[in-house]
């Protein structure tokens, strides 16, 4: 195929639904032939990096993610590809910032919260972090995750009270959820609720 252009964005697209089937080396292979023909193409570098990602090379993700942004500063997916990157490569503080980055552009994104929440978390900025899992909670309040991590969190601020109340929102939307019982445990026994904490450990054993 000749290096044209306009063959860009449809080679884009076939990269980009092989790579929602997980079929990763004829995405790979749509990607490279959609560069040769415009490797200055947004999409095309965030779909590299999400891939390179999704194959477990998050440093080289990074690589396309920044390039992308190069040639469009409000690259949406760029963004939140460098917030996984980053936090998935150990680096927190670059994942937050690029996480905020994201939601300036687009604060009803549940996910963004979700993950801004844990990066958060993992540096230590517990109040920040309640405060994107609540945000990601009322945008889905059907993930399971949100609640477990809010009550974490809450955990550390030793509000154990309100920690109660997530973990059983987690329990009620996952029943198999072993460590929301252990935790949910741990926040009664803080509580002096021993009776209960013993019936969440013992739910716990179960499911284990």
């Amino acid at each position: 195929m000749k290096r044209d252009p306009k063959h860009c964005k449809t080679l884009t697209q076939l990269g980009i639904l092989h790579l929602d089937r997980e079929d990763f080396d004829k995405s790979a292979d749509f990607l490279k032939k959609a560069l040769l023909s415009d490797k200055k193409y947004p999409l095309a570098l965030v779909s590299m990096g999400n891939l390179l990602f999704e194959t477990g090379h998050a440093e080289n993700a990074i690589k396309y993610h920044l390039q992308a942004l190069k040639f469009n500063d409000k690259e949406l997916q760029a963004l939140i590809g460098l917030g996984n990157a980053y936090y998935d490569t150990g680096k927190p503080e670059e994942a937050i910032k690029y996480y905020k980055l994201a939601l300036d552009l687009d604060d009803h994104l549940s996910d963004v919260h979700y993950n801004l929440g844990n990066a958060l978390y993992l540096n230590e900025n517990i109040e920040e972090a309640v405060t994107h899992y609540k945000a990601a909670i009322a945008l889905n309040p059907k993930k399971p995750e949100s609640f477990y991590n809010l009550g974490n969190a809450l955990c550390v601020k030793n509000d154990y009270v309100e920690a109660v109340q997530a973990y059983q929102q987690a329990i009620d939307l996952d029943s198999k959820n072993a460590p929301a019982f252990y935790n949910l445990g741990n926040a009664l026994y803080m509580l002096n609720k021993f009776e209960e904490s013993v019936v969440a450990y013992l739910k716990a054993l179960d499911i284990n």
